[in-house]
């Protein structure tokens, strides 16, 4: 009785691990996306200013 009870918990364990990993991912992801549009937005704002000058 308690043997498929300790096997449910962990399966549900190793499924909530794997969902907080991708959650992570996903933030990560979008993060590094943002990252990389303020790069982008400062390279152009620089050399837009250095041109103007």
């Amino acid at each position: 009785m308690f043997l498929p009870f300790l096997a449910a918990a962990s399966v549900a364990a190793a499924f909530a691990q794997v969902g907080a990993m991708s959650v992570k991912i996903a933030f990560l992801t979008s993060a590094l996306n943002a990252m990389v549009l303020i790069a982008i937005a400062l390279a152009v704002y620089t050399i837009w200013i250095s041109r103007r000058a």
